[in-house]
């Protein structure tokens, strides 16, 4: 019989990475370590089981790391600029990450990444 590695993600919603204030704030820097580890060359996972998604494959994960090393750093360097809110949102809209392409407002994921944006922003703010 062939060994599968399983991974349950209960904290990713589906492919899109979710960013919540309230949870956040203590570790706002552990997905990248996190994903890191996890997909690291000799970490076997056969299937990921998202919260709110069909089950994904481990290649599946790199954009989500991606998305939250991006945003982190992004939201970090923004702040540290002096910019506002308005100006991070303008520089990091949703088409950076072709892999999270907005919902059509009625579907679920709608307006994810401008919540991610205003959550990380006020988990940051909170930090400083």
């Amino acid at each position: 019989m062939k060994t599968q590695a399983l991974v349950i993600a209960a904290t990713l919603w589906g492919i899109r990475p979710t960013l919540f204030h309230g949870r956040a704030t203590s570790r706002v820097k552990q997905p990248p370590r996190l994903w890191g580890s996890i997909l690291a060359t000799g970490v076997k996972i056969d299937h990921v089981v998202p919260s709110h998604s069909p089950p994904l494959l481990k290649q599946d994960l790199a954009p989500v790391r991606d998305y939250y090393e991006r945003m982190l750093a992004g939201v970090n360097s923004a702040r540290r600029e002096g910019l506002t809110l308005d100006q991070v949102e303008a520089r990091f809209p949703e088409m950076l990450f072709p892999a999270f392409q907005e919902k059509p407002s009625g579907y679920y994921g709608h307006g994810f990444h401008q919540r991610n944006l205003r959550n990380l922003w006020r988990v940051l703010e909170e930090k400083d």
